[in-house]
């Protein structure tokens, strides 16, 4: 019964995972824009360095 659950979560992610992978793909308009990232995409990445201390 566990490998089954486990065998099914990971499909569900994989299958996630996908489907957001494609999204920039089907909504690019020529091949330069894949990969490109949008102003909201922009916005929402806050990869900046944590404050320490």
């Amino acid at each position: 019964m566990n490998l089954k659950s486990f065998i099914l979560t990971v499909v569900c992610v994989f299958a996630v995972t996908i489907s957001f992978a494609q999204a920039n793909i089907l909504n690019a308009k020529s091949p330069e824009e894949i990969g490109v990232k949008t102003d909201a995409q922009i916005l929402m990445d806050n990869d900046k360095p944590l404050e320490y201390g």
